[in-house]
C-alpha cells in the first residue's frame, strides 16, 4: 500500500514510524496486562507471548501496511504534520503572543481550558518534530480497536499445549478489552481542536481573522478544525482538503466562509512555503476568480461533505443526482 501511494521518502518513513509506534505501544500494554493475568494461573507470560519487537514485522507480513483505511489515516496525519512543522512563523501585527497562547489566557474559562489542552497536544507533536521523529497519531475508536485486536493476535506465541493456548487467548482478550475500554476519544487532537473551535463559535467576520491567525501561529490543527466546525465537515475529510496540494476544495471552503482576497493570498503563501508541491504561481493567476466566487455558491458545492459519510457514499453508489 505504501509503495502504491508513491509517497516521498519522508512521508513513507513517517508512516512507518507512526505505525511502528502504535504497534509497539499497544503491544507493550497488552503484553504486560496479559502476562499479569497469566501469572495468576501460574503461566510464564514471557514464554507464551511474543516479544514486542517481533510484532511489527509479523503484522507487516500479514498486510498491515496494505490496509487502505489505516494507511489513509496515517498519510493524512503525516502530511498534515509535515506542513504544520514547515509553516513560516509570522510575527503578529501588534507584537502580541501567538493565537493559541492568547486563547489560553482568555477570560472565558471554557476557551482557555480548550486552548490549553490543544497547546499540550501540540507541544508533544512539536517535540517529536524537533527530534526528527514522526508525531503521535490518534486513531478513531473503530480503527484503534481494529489494530488492537490484530496486535493481540500476533502476540500469541501459539507453541504451548491446548490448555495454555486457551489461557493465553483468554488473557489477551481480557487485556484488549481493558485497553479499548480505557481508550478516550475525547483526548485526541481532532476532538480537542474541534472542541476549541466549537467553544469559540465565531461569526463570519471573526473566523477570517482567526483562520489567518491560526496559520500565522503555525496551528494547522486549529485552522483545520475552525473550517470543519463552521462548514459541518468531518475532521478526516477536512484534513484531506487542507493537505491536498491542488487546493481547489480548500479555496472553496475558505470562500464559503467569506474569506477575502488578501486573506486567501496570505494563507496560500504560507501553505506554499510549507509544501513545495503547491503551485503558488498558478494560484496567483486564479486568485481573482477564486475571490469572486460567492460564499453561498462555494458552500453549496461543498455541501455533500456535510452529509453522513454513509449517505454520501450511498448517493454516489446508486447514481442518484444530489440536489445541491
Amino acid at each position: 500500500m505504501i509503495e502504491a501511494l508513491r509517497l516521498d521518502d519522508r512521508t513513507r518513513l513517517d508512516i512507518e514510524t507512526m505505525a511502528g509506534g502504535l504497534v509497539a505501544t499497544i503491544g507493550s500494554i497488552l503484553r504486560r496486562h496479559a502476562a499479569c493475568l497469566l501469572s495468576d494461573r501460574d503461566i510464564d507470560g514471557t514464554a507464551v507471548l511474543r516479544p514486542v519487537a517481533e510484532l511489527m514485522p509479523r503484522l507487516v507480513a500479514a498486510g498491515l501496511l496494505r490496509d487502505r483505511t489505516l494507511m489513509a489515516a496515517l498519510v493524512r496525519r503525516a502530511r498534515h504534520d509535515q506542513i504544520a512543522a514547515a509553516l513560516p512563523l509570522l510575527p503578529t501585527a501588534d507584537g502580541t503572543s501567538g493565537l493559541l497562547l492568547r486563547l489560553a489566557g482568555d477570560t472565558d474559562a471554557d476557551v482557555a481550558e480548550a486552548a490549553l489542552a490543544l497547546l499540550g497536544l501540540d507541544a508533544h507533536r512539536r517535540e517529536a518534530w524537533e527530534r526528527g521523529e514522526a508525531g503521535p497519531v490518534d486513531l478513531p475508536m473503530e480503527l484503534h480497536a481494529w489494530l488492537a485486536w490484530r496486535v493481540a493476535a500476533v502476540l500469541r506465541a501459539d507453541d504451548g499445549s491446548a490448555a495454555v493456548t486457551r489461557a493465553v487467548d483468554r488473557a489477551l482478550a481480557e487485556a484488549t478489552g481493558r485497553l479499548l475500554a480505557g481508550h478516550d476519544d475525547d483526548k485526541t487532537v481532532d476532538v480537542v481542536a474541534l472542541g476549541l473551535a466549537m467553544t469559540l463559535d465565531c461569526g463570519a467576520n471573526d473566523i477570517v481573522a482567526l483562520l489567518v491567525a491560526a496559520i500565522d501561529d503555525r496551528r494547522l490543527d486549529l485552522f483545520t478544525a475552525l473550517i470543519a466546525h463552521a462548514l459541518d465537515i468531518g475532521m478526516p475529510d477536512m484534513r484531506a482538503i487542507v493537505i491536498d496540494p491542488v487546493g481547489d476544495r480548500l479555496w472553496l471552503a475558505l470562500r464559503a466562509l467569506s474569506v477575502d482576497r488578501a486573506s486567501l493570498a496570505r494563507i496560500a503563501l504560507a501553505l506554499a512555503d510549507a509544501d513545495q508541491r503547491r503551485d503558488i504561481d498558478g494560484f496567483a493567476v486564479q486568485l481573482d476568480a477564486i475571490a469572486a466566487v460567492p460564499a453561498a455558491e462555494a458552500a453549496a458545492i461543498l455541501s455533500p461533505l456535510a452529509l453522513p459519510a454513509a449517505f454520501h457514499a450511498a448517493i454516489q453508489a446508486t447514481g442518484s443526482r444530489p440536489r445541491w
